[in-house]
């Protein structure tokens, strides 16, 4: 077990780092917290920047995840469908 304060991010979608995968982590980190990002995959979009930098910043200044304010993740909205053609 671990005291040091874990903040995690995952999209919603991802593939690779899929959410089930953080479900015993808070066994191993306590002050930990996974946030789950919505319409997200492995890679996040532009769309995620308005809340990466407020979130992790105010997760550092504090240096815990006891009063993240998560309410930026509606304004995130999901990612726009591309098709680039050759």
């Amino acid at each position: 077990m671990s005291t040091v304060p874990v903040l995690a991010f995952n999209g919603a979608y991802d593939p690779i780092e899929q959410p089930s995968n953080w479900a015993g982590a808070q066994r191993v980190f306590p002050d930990s917290r996974h946030i789950t990002l919505p319409g997200q995959g492995h890679d996040t979009t532009n769309t995620w920047g308005v809340c990466a930098g407020p979130l992790t910043q105010a997760f550092i200044e504090q240096a815990s995840v006891t009063s993240l304010d998560t309410g930026c993740l509606t304004a995130a909205g999901p990612p726009s469908f591309d098709l680039a053609l050759p």
